[in-house]
Formats: C-alpha cells, sequence, structure tokens
C-alpha cells in the first residue's frame, strides 16, 4: 500500500492533489460557546471588524459660484455617504464646493 501511494505521488502531483484533501477539517476556528439567540453563531470580537465612520468638511458656494468660506460636516459609512450627508444640511442657495476626509 505504502509502496503504491509512493508511485502515486512521486509519478504524478494531479493525482496527489486528488487524494490529499485541500484543507483539514480542523483548520477553520469556530468559536461554539458563543450562540446567539436564534442558535446561530455570534460575531466574535475578536474577528469582527471595528465599525468605521467617515466625516467630510465641505466647503459652500453659493450659486453665483462664489466662495462664501463657510462649511458643512457630513458623517456616514464611506465618503460618498459622508457627502450625501452633508450635502443635506446645505442651506438654501448654496451647493457643496468640495468635501475633504476630517477622520
Amino acid at each position: 500500500m505504502i509502496r503504491a501511494i509512493k508511485r502515486v505521488l512521486t509519478g504524478s502531483m494531479l493525482a496527489a492533489l486528488m487524494i490529499m484533501p485541500a484543507a483539514p477539517a480542523y483548520a477553520v476556528p469556530v468559536d461554539v460557546t458563543s450562540v446567539d439567540a436564534f442558535g446561530e453563531f455570534a460575531a466574535v470580537s475578536e474577528f469582527a471588524a471595528p465599525k468605521k465612520t467617515v466625516t467630510v468638511k465641505c466647503y459652500l458656494m453659493n450659486l453665483r459660484n462664489e466662495a462664501t468660506g463657510d462649511v458643512v460636516y457630513g458623517t456616514g459609512k464611506d465618503k460618498a455617504a459622508a457627502q450625501a450627508d452633508a450635502n443635506t444640511k446645505v442651506p438654501r442657495g448654496h451647493k457643496l464646493k468640495h468635501c475633504d476626509v476630517v477622520r
């Protein structure tokens, strides 16, 4: 038996890959202690990504394309969402000039 396996392993790598499993079943860590109320696994805090919010500072200009020097802040999950939030806070007769990420 061992002689046949050696012959297969030395003869063809494709055959060797077909015999050996790609990843053993014990290679993926599972935390069975944290189960939520619905019987599903809850997110383990050490593997969960921290919640991230982006804040942007947007400069305003009036409709005659003159910079006013006023700013509006917006927050969101990413820059586009933060800019959309800032756009809702623009006063009448103004528009956003450009937005810079603050944090």
